[in-house]
């Protein structure tokens, strides 16, 4: 009996530690959901084959957030004790020191690492996720599932933002409606019922908006909030009343979250109504308190608990370390990789707890080391705006000997997509030639690259192609119909090829030129069906007297990329010889050739039903033996799929015959 009142003391003094909370009771249960949550999340990010819904983790925070907060405000305002300064000072002195080693071992790393762009975009980041506004810089950038987030190594500070983000609103809002006598618990529920409602509206309109928006993800905040004050005023919710209604509400709740890893993934319209399973399933199992089988039992088990210390340094650390190193191989890195990078964050994280956390979190002077670090706060964030508005720090080691793979990866044509409306004067990139009769480009980037050759030949009104052109490709947009599972979301792909179909009709196009991604044409994911409805509708332009053109694969690979060659010039910090680019270099076309043949040979059986001609554009860029990547220090391609503007502008000549020069 004794050893286990001394154990429960040290958990008590462990909880004080990991909180700065004067909670009324000592609750290791919610220890044990913040380690279900922070593993959730590590494990969708490091696994993401194994942990599909891992990221509904983030939302089991929300709920405790809102929970830990709540209980301190709606406490303090009834005891007449609550402190804006303080309570500010005690959310400094928890989020503050692990974030600010965050940012500044990101600084450094980049430093050494990361070329202009990127480095450039790490400062944007460091300044955003500084002032708390991370979600806001990531909603005018990409979605939280596309593949370019993988390269933004503070990512995932978007959900500390909306949790500052409440933090401010929240305390506010409640010490007016406490004084002005209004029902805090009416006031969160409405608010609640208000975001929510916002969020199953906008998951179906703009889910990158709704993903990262507070205005929709308040609600799960305000459900532990909700949670906090009837704990408060009826602390039976929590430990007493029924028994075998207390362990159903454990139970339950864990199959809610169960059910969500399970069942929640990227393919779904999240948050919306999915992200009721996590928040509602967080929701009970706090409500069941700590009497309950599964949280005495299993969530306030030894390694939980630990666990559940360490989660927000754990969650600050993993993230980082694993798109540092997607971005050093320029892809998903090898499984062991993403092993040593989760297992250093759990090494970093617990360092940084016992290190960083409590030597400025506790002891002397508390209010000074909260405004030490607001003020260092402060200047991190002006180094990554500094960062992000010299373009990325230029004068670097880095920056120097990468120069000609930024220029490559910046050598792109400022192609803007026409609108296509089914007229075929109302559109822009038209240009006008000798004749009338046009040629119209369709297909998706790897048509757009051609663009600088288009707009090259018919800028000498000295020497005119034979026929006028209508560009337009569409980049993200294979020419499918009904590709909703092969483009790029929320593009108005469909639309666009009903567009580009119902013109390439006008008596006007007598050549069609598609080019696309063939790989992806021809993938299961179009369908059998919906490549057989493209098929016929390509007949019926051939039918209509058109010629069809279909231009396919460039020679690539993952060399061609500037940010493949550039990985040993990353790593040469690590490596006692100098790096450079290659002066040239070349691979072998016959190799590439054969990568492609399944793809060639299905657009050749393609060509033969439709009656079209097949272009390729490795005749034209390639010798017979071999296709160059690097010529004279230069590289040749933007990334691994696209030529740059140059390159494409200079040497694709094969549309000189398509147009009549």
């Amino acid at each position: 009996m004794a050893r286990a009142r001394k154990s429960n003391a040290l958990m008590l003094s462990l909880r004080r530690d990991a909180e700065g909370l004067t909670h009324p009771k000592y609750r290791p249960d919610i220890d044990g959901l913040r380690a279900v949550a922070v593993l959730s999340v590590v494990g969708y990010h490091a696994f993401r084959s194994v942990a599909r819904g891992g990221f509904i983790g983030v939302d089991i925070f929300f709920v405790i957030s809102g929970f830990l907060i709540s209980s301190i405000i709606f406490g303090g305002l009834e005891r007449d004790s609550f402190s804006f300064i303080e309570f500010y000072r005690r959310r400094i002195a928890r989020i503050f020191p692990a974030l600010l080693l965050l940012l500044l071992a990101c600084y450094a790393f980049g430093w050494l690492t990361l070329l202009p762009s990127e480095y450039k975009e790490l400062g944007k980041q460091i300044a955003g996720g500084a002032a708390y506004v991370s979600n806001f810089v990531l909603w005018n950038e990409h979605g939280y599932f596309d593949p370019a987030a993988d390269a933004k190594p503070l990512l995932h500070l978007w959900s500390l933002g909306v949790e500052e983000q409440y933090y401010i609103f929240w305390p506010l809002l409640s010490y007016v409606a406490w004084k002005r006598r209004l029902n805090l618990l009416a006031i969160t529920l409405a608010i609640a019922a208000v975001s929510f409602a916002l969020n199953v509206v906008e998951a179906s309109t703009d889910s990158v908006a709704d993903f990262y928006s507070p205005q929709t993800r308040f609600w799960e905040l305000l459900v532990g909030s909700a949670l906090a004050y009837g704990v408060l005023h009826r602390e039976r919710w929590a430990s007493n009343g029924n028994a075998a209604l207390t362990q159903a509400r454990a139970l339950v709740g864990a199959a809610l979250i169960a059910v969500g890893l399970a069942t929640i993934t990227v393919e779904r319209a999240f948050p919306g109504w999915w992200a009721l399973l996590p928040t509602v399933g967080t929701a009970l199992i706090i409500s069941a308190g700590p009497t309950a089988w599964l949280n005495r039992t299993v969530l306030s088990n030894r390694v939980l608990v630990w666990f559940g210390l360490i989660s927000y340094p754990l969650y600050l650390w993993h993230w980082p370390l694993l798109s540092f190193a997607y971005i050093i191989e320029s892809g998903l890195p090898s499984r062991p990789v993403r092993v040593v990078a989760v297992a250093a964050s759990i090494a970093l994280a617990w360092l940084t707890y016992e290190l960083v956390e409590k030597p400025l979190r506790f002891g002397r002077f508390k209010p000074v080391k909260a405004v030490g670090l607001f003020a260092s706060m402060i200047v991190v964030g002006a180094l990554g705006f500094e960062c992000f508005a010299t373009d990325g720090l230029t004068s670097r080691g880095i920056a120097k000997s990468t120069r000609q793979l930024t220029t490559a990866m910046a050598d792109r044509d400022n192609y803007d997509p026409p609108s296509l409306r089914g007229q075929p004067g109302d559109t822009t990139n038209r240009f006008t030639g000798l004749s009338p009769q046009s040629v119209l480009f369709i297909g998706d980037s790897l048509m757009a690259q051609y663009y600088p050759r288009v707009a090259k030949l018919y800028a000498d009104r000295d020497k005119l192609p034979r026929y006028s052109a209508l560009f337009a490709a569409k980049p993200g947009c294979r020419p499918i119909p009904h590709g909703e599972a092969v483009n790029t979301k929320d593009y108005g792909c469909d639309a666009y090829y009903v567009a580009v179909m119902r013109t390439a009709k006008d008596p006007i196009y007598r050549k069609i030129v598609i080019s696309a991604n063939w790989q992806t044409m021809f993938s299961d994911e179009v369908g059998t069906e919906n490549l057989s409805e493209f098929t016929a509708d390509i007949k019926a332009l051939k039918r209509l007297g058109k010629d069809i053109v279909l231009v396919s694969l460039q020679p690539h690979s993952s060399l061609d990329d500037p940010l493949q060659l550039a990985k040993p010039l990353r790593l040469a910090l690590f490596s006692r010889n100098a790096q450079r680019i290659p002066q040239d270099l070349w691979q072998d076309r016959p190799q590439l050739e054969r990568q492609e043949q399944e793809v060639a040979a299905r657009l050749a059986d393609l060509a033969r039903a439709v009656g079209a001609t097949v272009v390729n554009p490795a005749d034209y860029f390639c010798t017979s033996a071999k296709c160059p990547v690097v010529v004279a220090g230069k590289p040749l391609y933007r990334d691994a799929w696209h030529f740059r503007a140059s390159v494409a502008r200079d040497y694709a000549t094969f549309i000189d015959v398509i147009v009549g020069l």
